[in-house]
């Protein structure tokens, strides 16, 4: 799959203007821990994918010790029922500047009095503006899946296949996080 010329050209910007060193926060996740305290969840905003996705969530919400927010764009919250207005950041296409990146001072700051213990990326396609987000994130564990920029943008990288169930995948990340107990 080839990166297209607008996702590179994001990257390479991101990489001069607002690469930092790595930082040194660890969260420990074992089989005797409990896991992450706090999730963000960015959403796809695709409805076959999101169907799937919102059967995945439900699941995270039903626990009372993991706080869990979710970016979505505006225009595909109706996938998501169960999800609490509350706990969802929305984004619009005003608020994507020429190249297609977020402006990443509204977002940080509809979401910033909070901190977390790991981002899951569900989105699936590199086109997804809300998927470079990551990079600017200072958030120890990312998750998401795998393509031609995840190793820029995630420290965990989950292999999907085409042959097996989409459920599988998610199944994975609840194990990677600790959120299947």
């Amino acid at each position: 799959m080839k990166i297209p010329l607008r996702i590179r050209a994001l990257l390479i910007w991101n990489k001069i203007f607002y690469s930092k060193p790595k930082a040194d926060s660890l969260v420990k996740i074992s089989s005797g821990g409990k896991g992450v305290k706090s999730v963000l969840f960015l959403l796809p905003s695709e409805k076959k994918l999101a169907q799937v996705v919102s059967h995945f969530i439900k699941k995270s919400l039903n626990q009372d010790t993991i706080d869990v927010k979710f970016i979505v764009h505006e225009n595909a919250l109706y996938h998501y029922h169960a999800i609490l207005k509350s706990d969802t950041i929305t984004f619009s296409d005003t608020d994507l500047n020429w190249f297609g990146m977020l402006d990443f001072d509204k977002i940080i700051k509809k979401f910033s009095d909070f901190n977390y213990n790991a981002l899951v990326d569900l989105n699936r396609s590199i086109e997804q503006p809300l998927s470079l987000l990551c990079m600017r994130l200072d958030i120890p564990i990312k998750v998401g899946f795998s393509s031609p920029i995840s190793n820029y943008l995630y420290t965990v990288v989950i292999d999907f296949s085409e042959n097996s169930f989409l459920e599988d995948n998610y199944i994975t990340i609840e194990k990677i996080l600790g959120l299947d107990q």
